[in-house]
Parts: C-alpha cells; sequence; structure tokens
C-alpha cells in the first residue's frame, strides 16, 4: 500500500516485538501536555482492568529542556514505554498499530495528533477541547473532562 504522499505503508517498518497491544501518546515533553498525569492515569488503568495494553510514548525533549518533563526511569516499565523522538516512517507505523491515541493535554493550538488519529480510524480519547470538538465534532472522541486524567 503507498500513502498519498508516496511512502510505503507502515508494514515496512518494523516495531519492537513487545508493541502487540498499546495506546499511543504523541506528543513533545511540555509539562502543559500532562505526561506525568497520563503515566498515572494508564498505571491505575492496569490495575483496574489487569489490561495487557501498553502505553508507548513518543516525542522528544521540548525547546527548553528546563520546562520539559523527561519520565524518570522508576516511572517507565515494560508497560510504560517512551521512545523518544521518532523518524517519520516510525510514528506512521505507531499511529496504525496502536489501539488508541491518548492526548490529556491542558490547551493545544491545533492538535494534528488527534486529527491523525482520527483520519486513520482511531480511536481518541482527548481533553475536552474547544479545538477539539472543531476539528473531530464533540461527539467523535472520548472526552477527559480533567485534563489531570481523572478518567475512573
Amino acid at each position: 500500500m503507498t500513502l498519498a504522499d508516496g511512502v510505503s505503508s507502515q508494514d515496512e517498518v518494523k516495531l519492537p516485538p513487545e508493541l502487540r497491544r498499546f495506546v499511543l501518546f504523541p506528543g513533545v515533553k511540555w509539562p502543559h501536555k500532562n505526561h506525568k498525569a497520563a503515566i498515572e492515569a494508564f498505571d491505575a488503568y492496569l490495575r483496574w482492568s489487569g489490561s495487557d495494553l501498553r502505553l508507548v510514548m513518543c516525542g522528544g525533549a521540548c525547546a527548553e529542556n528546563r520546562f520539559s518533563f523527561l519520565p524518570s526511569d522508576d516511572r517507565l516499565s515494560d508497560r510504560v514505554m517512551d521512545l523518544g523522538l521518532v523518524p517519520d516512517d516510525m510514528l506512521r507505523a505507531l499511529f496504525a498499530r496502536a489501539e488508541a491515541v491518548i492526548f490529556p493535554t491542558e490547551y493545544e493550538g491545533f492538535g494534528i495528533p488527534v486529527l491523525e488519529a482520527a483520519y486513520q480510524g482511531k480511536m481518541v480519547v482527548a481533553s475536552g477541547l474547544a479545538v477539539f470538538d472543531e476539528i473531530l465534532g464533540p461527539s467523535t472522541y472520548r472526552r477527559i473532562a480533567d485534563s489531570q486524567c481523572h478518567l475512573r
């Protein structure tokens, strides 16, 4: 399969074998993106559900490292992985293989990751922001009313 821009499909990119079922959180590690809250909510979900899902984060540190949230090694495990900045072909493969995409940001200018996820037919779990309502439609994604990920 060839995508619109002439790039080959995700089948040519080999993801790590442990990435069978995962939720994707693509985003630069700015504090307002809520990586820490997402990890905590995901840990609580795993304890509650016993799911075999993994949380896969990708995206680099923000331009000013003093503001960046980079998860410490004790927050990462075989269930929570931070791949850092990944090449475009791997990013496409991650979107294609993800069970869902989460994006619990406190604010967003446009929201390319949620638009990409919706385009690929993925379940989107995102903050209930006006920008996401506008680009996705308020009934087409799972809205997080609280950006700190209180999803219980």
